[in-house]
């Protein structure tokens, strides 16, 4: 008995030895963390970070630290936070240096932070009100189509906004259109930043305007359970099925409380309950009030 005690206490011994190494120390967490907040503060950026999660990942002797954070501003006497991650460089090539900041590669952060705090237009009370409109619409539509199930509704914007938009047009021709919009965010930006500079002009979007340029847009995750494999005839069958009922309900619903602009739907598939990585995804326009048009994007070579 005393042997297998022993035996008990050394394995727990070892193991907490274990998780203390993988585990980040707090002073390699604050240093994260300054270097984070030295950096946010260099772009615009005056709020707080608060560490969410901090972790190893990695493999072998490459490992960095992953850092899930909170960024918060005062907006209008209130507090607003958006969540990201961030990773930091902890060796290379077995040896370990100064920890340094790691983006998707990029060595630019004031890219990196666009990207990431043009978010916050989201968060506005406004369009808290145009998400949760959405949200009862798509909910309602759940309920009309057999099978489908409503998951959630995110505010998106077209990436970078100054370079970057999801649904503009394209090509030489319309050169023109894409320069004004981005004099149109540029100069939104400089006005905002004039009152108030909540998320240095980004949370001053105004978000049903630029809904409605196709700047901004919203995402839509639904679930639909599966009777066959949906890459196979007989499933993109029943997904041709479910899309048209789909199409044919949203026409029905009451849209006029909605903005003019895309709406993104993306469609996860399940397999006896459980999701199976296959999803497929639409493009819908709405424009006052009505659903005008419909586009499926999907990998299924027998859709329609």
């Amino acid at each position: 008995m005393k042997r297998k005690f022993l035996a008990l206490v050394i394995l727990g011994v070892a193991m907490v030895l274990i998780l203390t190494a993988c585990s980040p120390k707090n002073e390699e967490v604050t240093n994260a963390v300054n270097l984070l907040t030295h950096d946010y503060h260099a772009n615009g950026y005056p709020g707080k970070i608060t560490v969410i999660n901090a972790k190893h990942t990695g493999y072998e002797m490459y490992t960095y630290l992953d850092l899930k954070y909170k960024y918060t501003e005062k907006v209008n006497g209130r507090k607003v936070s958006i969540s990201d991650e961030a990773g930091f460089d902890k060796y290379e090539d077995g040896k370990k240096y100064d920890t340094t900041m790691y983006y998707d590669g990029k060595p630019d952060f004031s890219q990196d932070i666009a990207i990431f705090v043009q978010q916050a237009a989201w968060q506005q009370p406004k369009a808290k009100k145009v998400v949760a409109r959405t949200q009862r619409v798509f909910k309602q539509l759940a309920t009309k189509v057999h099978g489908l199930s409503y998951k959630k509704v995110t505010g998106e914007v077209g990436g970078e906004l100054e370079r970057n938009y999801a649904f503009l047009p394209s090509g030489k021709k319309n050169a023109g259109v894409r320069e004004t919009l981005t004099n149109q965010i540029t100069k939104n930006r400089r006005s905002a930043s004039k009152t108030a500079q909540a998320f240095n002009g980004f949370y001053n979007f105004p978000v049903q305007r630029f809904m409605a340029q196709n700047i901004m847009w919203l995402h839509v995750d639904m679930q639909y359970p599966m009777a066959h494999d949906s890459q196979s005839k007989k499933g993109a069958k029943q997904i041709n099925v479910m899309y048209n009922q789909m199409f044919t309900q949203l026409k029905k619903l009451d849209l006029t409380h909605l903005p003019d602009g895309k709406y993104v739907v993306e469609v996860w598939f399940t397999t006896k309950g459980k999701e199976n990585d296959n999803l497929d995804d639409c493009l819908l326009t709405i424009h006052d009030g009505k659903l005008t048009d419909t586009k499926r994007y999907q990998d299924n070579p027998y859709g329609d």
